[in-house]
């Protein structure tokens, strides 16, 4: 894939939307809903307790209390100083770097788990292909990598009709404003064929579930081959 100016307009445009939102976007900022989406994370994640992870987008920390991760082998990049200085505060003992996300690589590293929750619609196809390609040199022969809650471009369309039928024309008028257009406090909506695609040119296998927290997105898991 060849290399083009995208990516950097993309992570300039990111970084300013970030620095005017530095605590995000979240359906619902209660406890029991991250509890639940945490809940729904570790089901993807498997039995096995992994004993080192890398999270790409930790935020500030929101979900982290509720995932049941090692705080002894845990790293977290996110590319948003505040954020970071958040999560550090809470969490004054943890492996925390402030990144950008989609190239991060260190190949002196090896973790069990990658993961990511509602990051990756903020990368271009550049971006995220570095990303699928940079998680295949830091991950375990045996381990786990987790792109969650990615935006489901092919249910957009039954968003949509479904707000039509229940008569909310103006809602059903902004999802075919954003499909037309994006939003700025969304990102891209992907397709489980890249994710494909993806996994063939970086040898992983990849599985695809339904996300239950947030309507309208999927989960690729992917397993080295």
């Amino acid at each position: 894939m060849h290399r083009t100016e995208r990516s950097p307009d993309t992570i300039a445009r990111w970084r300013s939307y970030w620095s005017a939102n530095p605590t995000g976007d979240h359906r619902c900022d209660s406890s029991e809903f991250f509890r639940r989406q945490a809940d729904e994370l570790r089901v993807l994640f498997g039995a096995k307790r992994p004993a080192r992870v890398l999270e790409v987008g930790c935020g500030s920390g929101l979900l982290f209390p509720f995932l049941g991760l090692d705080p002894a082998g845990y790293r977290g990049i996110d590319f948003s100083p505040s954020a970071i200085a958040a999560f550090r505060a809470a969490y004054p003992d943890l492996d925390l770097v402030c990144c950008e996300g989609s190239s991060y690589c260190d190949p002196r590293s090896t973790y069990d788990l990658i993961f990511s929750n509602g990051v990756v619609e903020h990368f271009d196809a550049h971006m995220l292909d570095d990303h699928v390609r940079c998680a295949r040199a830091m991950l375990a022969d045996d381990g786990l990598f987790v792109c969650a809650n990615v935006l489901w471009k092919a249910h957009l369309a039954s968003l949509v009709l479904a707000a039509l039928r229940a008569g909310q024309l103006g809602v059903a008028l902004n999802r075919m404003r954003i499909a037309l257009l994006g939003d700025p406090s969304l990102g891209r909506w992907q397709t489980q064929g890249e994710f494909i695609s993806l996994a063939r040119r970086h040898d992983f296998a990849v599985e695809f579930f339904g996300a239950m927290a947030y309507l309208g997105r999927f989960h690729a898991v992917m397993r080295p081959r």
